[in-house]
């Protein structure tokens, strides 16, 4: 079995990897897994949007989704503070240094999803 690794220790690869092969391995949100899934559905075209805010002035950017599965399918969460607050209460947002950052891991994300989806 391989080692376990706290959120932090993830985040930190994340942010440092820049790489989203294997991420899955890595024990990434289930949010982010699920929309790695090429078999899974979509909304409007979309399978994951994704935005970040900081706690802090100058502290780190959580990066969290603003779709959602739900019982029902994917739901999109219209108002991005219930989105933020739903992330913090269920901790599955990612860590990164600053909004570049979150944005340029926002994007790579997005790539790779439309890789994983065109070999379907």
């Amino acid at each position: 079995m391989g080692q376990s690794r706290s959120k932090r220790q993830l985040n930190e690869e994340l942010g440092i990897q820049g790489s989203l092969a294997g991420i899955e391995a890595l024990g990434a949100p289930a949010w982010m897994v699920r929309a790695l899934d090429p078999t899974t559905d979509t909304l409007n075209n979309q399978t994951i949007h994704t935005t970040s805010r900081s706690l802090a002035e100058g502290g780190p950017e959580l990066l969290f989704p603003t779709v959602r599965m739900r019982e029902g399918g994917l739901e999109k969460i219209e108002n991005e503070d219930d989105a933020f607050r739903e992330s913090l209460q269920r901790q599955d947002f990612i860590t990164l240094q600053n909004p570049t950052q979150a944005t340029a891991f926002s994007q790579e994300l997005s790539a790779e999803i439309d890789r994983r989806r065109k070999k379907k």
